[in-house]
Order: C-alpha cells, then sequence, then structure tokens
C-alpha cells in the first residue's frame, strides 16, 4: 500500500517563495557591505596617494653670495630673474605690494631676511589676474607673511615667485602654487631676524 502523500503544489510555492526573501535581505547586506569595502578603500587610497611635492617644480640656482653693495650701487651679473641670491643694496626694501618695479638689490637684501618675491609680467597676465595677485599679497601680509608683490619688466614668464635660493616660474597665476611655496619657503633667509625689523 502506498503511503499517503499531500500534495500541496501551493504550500510548496509558498515556502519556495519564502525562503527566496529570507535570502533576499542577507543578499542586500552583503552587497552592502562589499560596496561600502570598496568606497573605504578608494578613500584610503586618494588619501595615500601624494600630491605633487613643490619641491619638483621649484627651481635651485647657484647661489652668489650674500655680498653687499654700496648704497645705490646696482649689479647685473644674476643668475636667474628675479634674481635668489647674490650682491645687493644693504638698505632692505619694505614688504609690500608695489605697482612699479623696484631694484633687484634692494628686494633682494629683503630675500636675504626670509621674504618671497611675487614678480609678475604686466604684458603676460590681465587686469583681473594681477588684482588676484594683489589680494592674495593682501591676505598673506595680513597673515603676517614677508611678502614683496611687483611688476618685473625683464621677466620672461607671467608669474614667478622667489625666496633666497629658490624659484618657481609659473605660466599664469596659480593661487594654490603660490600659497604652497610661501608656505614651505617664507622666512627661510639665511639672516633671521623678528619680522618687524626684517622688512
Amino acid at each position: 500500500m502506498k503511503p499517503w502523500i499531500r500534495w500541496s503544489p501551493q504550500k510548496n510555492g509558498v515556502r519556495q517563495q519564502n525562503n527566496d526573501l529570507k535570502n533576499l535581505p542577507l543578499s542586500l547586506v552583503l552587497m552592502t557591505a562589499i560596496l561600502i569595502t570598496i568606497s573605504l578603500l578608494i578613500v584610503a587610497c586618494s588619501k595615500n596617494a601624494n600630491p605633487p611635492d613643490i619641491h619638483q617644480s621649484v627651481m635651485s640656482p647657484e647661489d652668489l653670495g650674500q655680498e653687499h653693495l654700496n648704497p645705490g650701487e646696482r649689479y647685473s651679473s644674476y643668475n636667474s630673474i628675479p634674481p635668489t641670491s647674490g650682491p645687493h643694496d644693504p638698505n632692505p626694501l619694505r614688504c609690500g605690494i608695489y605697482s612699479n618695479s623696484q631694484r633687484n638689490e634692494r628686494f633682494l637684501h629683503t630675500m636675504e631676511h626670509g621674504a618671497v618675491v611675487i614678480g609678475y609680467q604686466v604684458d603676460l597676465i590681465s587686469l583681473d589676474q594681477i588684482m588676484e595677485l594683489q589680494i592674495l599679497g593682501e591676505k598673506f601680509l595680513n597673515d603676517g607673511k614677508r611678502i614683496v608683490m611687483l611688476p618685473i619688466e625683464s621677466l620672461a614668464v607671467p608669474v614667478a615667485v622667489a625666496s633666497w635660493g629658490k624659484l618657481l616660474n609659473l605660466r599664469g597665476v596659480d593661487v594654490e602654487k603660490i600659497e604652497e611655496f610661501v608656505a614651505v619657503f617664507e622666512n627661510k633667509g639665511p639672516e633671521r631676524f623678528p619680522r618687524s625689523s626684517a622688512c
């Protein structure tokens, strides 16, 4: 005699459906966990990726020494524009924003005291870019930074940023690079003075 079997396709279908529903949240949890893990790995990798180091873009012209000239005397054999070392006037140029060119020999002495010179070529940048530079210069000065900003007629690039022994040429107003240069090289001259007497 055959055993009695209760045939209930509806119940079996419901049971299968219930099993699928039970597995669905588990699948969602696993998928969410995988996505979160991938996102965390991407963030970690982007944090660990080293941004370009300002030192890679900066030139270090040969050091021409720190000789003092006679007041007002000119020197014509600097090895960079703007100069980053060499003979200079005994009277440093005051830190600030200048609308006219100043003598290399004066602002070079200020660089010896740790100032950063931000020079621009008026024929290669717009008035709006000059205004942007001047706003940035005011911010630096208000933050107590040793900054000299001025037009440099002999400059062959739109913008150059220089400190004692260091030079960064720029193809335009790159605020991020200028800020990084100032953060790294300001107040690194061979002679250290309080800012009040440095420039």
